[in-house]
């Protein structure tokens, strides 16, 4: 397997989810708490979601990515994978920030659900 190219996990989050990323120079595989991604979301606009930042640099077929995603529900999971992905292609290639301009979406998102409260 070829060597992390960062050693310290890059940390995305999205409401409540958080995930911990690491890329690797590989053939476009995305491991999520172990399982293939196809198998991790179900859905094809969540997959889409967290392939984003790979799509805009021209990327998916040059990394890995292995992470480990916990916390909230499958599309807070997606957003915290997709943050993180971002993060880290920004901290290995300053141009991909150039490339991929200032996009809000790549921000965290700070907003979490509003707790129910019960009528006394």
């Amino acid at each position: 397997m070829a060597e992390a190219l960062n050693a310290v996990p890059i940390t995305g989050k999205r409401k409540t989810a958080v995930a911990r990323i690491r890329l690797k120079l590989g053939t476009g595989q995305i491991l999520v708490n172990g399982r293939v991604l196809d198998e991790y979301f179900g859905r094809e606009s969540l997959r889409t979601l967290v392939k984003q930042p790979l799509d805009v640099v021209n990327a998916t077929t040059r990394y890995d990515v292995v992470s480990s995603v916990r916390g909230g529900g499958p599309t807070g999971q997606a957003g915290a994978l997709r943050h993180g992905i971002a993060r880290a292609l920004c901290d290995l290639d300053e141009g991909v920030r150039v490339i991929a301009g200032h996009d809000p979406e790549s921000a965290r998102v700070g907003r979490a659900h509003q707790k129910r409260t019960m009528p006394v």
